[in-house]
């Protein structure tokens, strides 16, 4: 046995308080909608912040429907962030556009990349 292969453990990846804080954050989300009692959301949300490893936060979603909006959130958001950025940079008649068009462009481009990547 290798010393590296000492120290992983054979049941997962270790993870996070962004990881914790992404899994609670969902069962409150499924708590809101109905899917779960406010007791279960307890204890869900006690063992998600008491996990050592990924597997344990996943066992804990396991039988929660995924968000379907979430990605549609994330693409509203993302838009209305780039319409006021827009804005602001090409100021409100118009003249920024030849003082800022390289950044507005790699916005334009950031935007249909990320367009391409969440379909």
């Amino acid at each position: 046995m290798t010393e590296s292969s000492a120290l992983r453990p054979a049941d997962g990846i270790r993870c996070c308080d962004a990881d914790r804080e992404r899994t609670s954050g969902r069962l409150r989300d499924a708590a809101a909608a109905g899917y779960l009692t406010m007791d279960e959301l307890d204890e869900r949300v006690t063992a998600a912040y008491a996990a050592r490893y990924g597997h344990e936060l996943d066992a804990l979603v396991l039988d929660l429907p995924r968000s379907e909006t979430s990605a549609a959130a994330v693409l509203a958001t993302s838009l209305a962030r780039l319409r006021t950025t827009l804005a602001v940079l090409l100021g409100r008649d118009g003249s920024g556009w030849m003082r800022h068009r390289r950044t507005i462009l790699a916005i334009v481009v950031l935007a249909a990349v990320a367009l391409a990547v969440i379909d």
